[in-house]
């Protein structure tokens, strides 16, 4: 690597001009110490004699910087398993390595900080590693999880369906760090900031969704029942039972396939069976509409709308239902009434379950008043409109810590 390359491309003014960043060989950084080969089924949850960190954890739970004060590991419940690895207890500034995974993360990686008076050992499918060299605490995890120093890992992969990688080729990777601690420090806080911040946006999120998930089991009625637990003062009356095809129009018919060479690069939605598939040039619809998926409606997974509501401009293709709520009934109500179902009971086929126009005629449906469906729904929809707040804010701030990641190493 030439000498010009080893600046970085952003770098805090104070440190501008400073020398090139330092680059050595993995293996004259780093020492290699002992990981243990238990499995997720020889340890405790609740009690042991030792922490356990797990590669599955690296892989899913922590992040660069991993606070011993606040993460919770599993335990390992024999001494004298815990004394064999006697010389490779961890220590704050140890850099634990996940080594298998199945996908491209391999190599995903946690420093210790937070660690107290405590034992805690390197687990299955892991490499621990010391320092030799003194470095500002965070700087090896937020390195060692930049693009910079991944990029490096992805020649020395092996296997097809779980890639590995190992200590061998490893030790010839290079790691680079500016000189000064000062500088390293520098940048550790810099992402342990942008890290709290998406910490407290995600926990927002995860409250409000939680909080509206809440609310929609109390705000409807429980099955066999027709009064809801949660109800806003002045509603007294039972919900009444309805079919769908006396609730909505369908329009169908003004659904329009196209093929994927047939789309054009544009700026309105086209819908599908999972929302958004697409961008395309022109539009057909510009109403709000109750979108139900056609095909695949008996999966149950929450990252998958069933059923959601479109609005402004855009094309439905033929993998879903297109239908208007009719003048007593309000298009959003009838959307979250729709999202709750389980659509198993309804489908037809078995290798591509379907949700067919007839069988949808016939969803048995419980109502309020329009009035009352509407201070469900506004209700409802506030929730959705802080739950998207946030979710941008935790897009934007882990797009923008993914370009500094990018920017601030070598």
């Amino acid at each position: 690597m030439k000498e010009e390359k080893r600046v970085p491309k952003r770098r805090f003014k104070e440190f501008i001009g400073d020398d090139a960043w330092e680059q050595r060989k993995l293996e004259n950084v780093l020492v290699n110490l002992q990981n243990n080969t238990l499995s997720r089924a020889d340890l405790s949850d609740n009690q042991g004699v030792a922490k356990n960190i797990h590669y599955g954890d690296i892989l899913i739970k922590f992040g660069e910087v991993l606070d011993l004060t606040k993460a919770i590991l599993p335990m390992i419940l024999e001494k004298k398993i815990v004394d064999k690895y006697k010389a490779s207890y961890l220590r704050n500034g140890d850099v634990i390595v996940a080594d298998t995974a199945e996908d491209e993360t391999v190599g995903k990686c946690s420093e210790i900080a937070g660690l107290g008076n405590e034992t805690v050992i390197s687990g299955l499918h892991t490499i621990p590693y010391r320092p030799i060299l003194e470095f500002a605490t965070g700087y090896l995890g937020y390195y060692m999880n930049s693009g910079t120093y991944h990029n490096q890992l992805f020649p020395l992969m092996q296997g097809i369906k779980v890639t590995s990688i190992s200590r061998t080729a490893m030790k010839n990777t290079l790691i680079l760090y500016p000189q000064r601690l000062e500088e390293q420090f520098k940048i550790s806080s810099f992402f342990q900031r942008i890290d709290n911040l998406i910490t407290l946006h995600q926990r927002k999120y995860d409250k409000l969704k939680s909080l509206k998930s809440a609310y929609l089991s109390e705000m409807f009625p429980q099955e066999g029942e027709k009064v809801p637990k949660r109800r806003f003062p002045g509603f007294t009356d039972a919900w009444e039972q309805r079919k769908l095809g006396d609730v909505v129009d369908f329009l169908d018919e003004r659904r329009k396939p196209l093929e994927a060479g047939e789309r054009e690069s544009g700026v309105y939605q086209y819908y599908g069976a999972t929302g958004i598939i697409d961008y395309v040039k022109d539009y057909i619809f510009n109403d709000e509409l109750i979108l139900l998926s056609e095909d695949g409606a008996n999966i149950i997974d929450r990252n998958y709308r069933v059923c959601f509501l479109a609005s402004g401009k855009y094309w439905v293709n033929n993998h879903a239902h297109i239908m208007k709520a009719r003048s007593e009934y309000c298009n959003g109500f009838i959307c979250e009434a729709l999202e709750r179902l389980d659509y198993t009971t309804y489908n037809t086929g078995t290798a591509q379950p379907k949700l067919n126009q007839k069988t949808c005629c016939n969803i048995m449906l419980l109502v309020p008043s329009y009035a009352e469906q509407l201070k469900i729904f506004s209700m409802l929809a506030s929730f959705d409109h802080l739950i998207t707040l946030h979710q941008r804010k935790l897009e934007k701030l882990k797009n923008l810590k993914a370009a500094y990641l990018q920017e601030m190493f070598v």
